[in-house]
């Protein structure tokens, strides 16, 4: 934890980087407000709080050093490999 912030300010991202960054970071903003315009769902509050936590956690990590990009990149890829074994899963229960 120490040197997390050693070298700090180093806050030069590349433009890629930082264009995915503020491109998530619009998304989440987004999903937030259109949840609350959309009619209510039973998981509601569930996902109103899943898009806060990611909002949050996209916000802190534009804020912080390049470590924190590198978690959040495998954050990302661990939940896509989890929604596509979900799929997979329930496309093998369908099948007679």
């Amino acid at each position: 934890m120490r040197n997390l912030w050693a070298n700090w300010p180093q806050r030069e991202i590349g433009g890629l980087a930082k264009f995915y960054i503020l491109v998530q970071y619009a998304f989440w903003l987004q999903q937030i407000m259109v949840i609350n315009m959309e009619k209510r769902r039973k998981d509601h509050w569930q996902m109103l709080t899943h898009h806060i936590v990611n909002f949050t956690a996209t916000f802190l990590h534009y804020a912080s050093p390049t470590p924190i990009l590198k978690c959040r990149l495998l954050e990302n890829a661990l939940k896509a490999a989890a929604k596509l074994f979900s799929i997979f899963k329930e496309y093998r229960g369908i099948r007679p």
